[in-house]
């Protein structure tokens, strides 16, 4: 082990990805095979089978569904910060 990294962080791996106010956080360490999103299973958080087999692709296709569990999963909206003019009424119509 490196001088001043821990052990916990040699065994999982984190991932971020960003798209326009969404940002989704993702945890991915070596396992069995779950996987929450949301503390949800992905099926109950995407609603549909199809979604959930897209997300769960690149697992199937390199054969480690059953290798890795990708937990901690969490996404959220940013919400967008207004200018400052907007926040204080703006400009006047008068």
């Amino acid at each position: 082990m490196r001088e001043g990294t821990s052990r916990l962080a040699e065994t999982f791996n984190r991932g971020t990805g960003r798209r326009k106010n969404a940002i989704a956080r993702v945890r991915i360490q070596p396992g069995e095979g779950r996987v929450t999103v949301n503390d949800k299973d992905p099926l109950a958080y995407l609603g549909r089978r199809v979604l959930e087999m897209a997300a769960l692709a690149p697992l199937r296709v390199t054969s480690t569904q059953r290798k890795f569990d990708i937990s901690r999963a969490r996404t959220h909206q940013v919400r967008p910060r207004l200018p400052s003019c907007a926040q204080e009424g703006g400009p006047s119509d008068a």
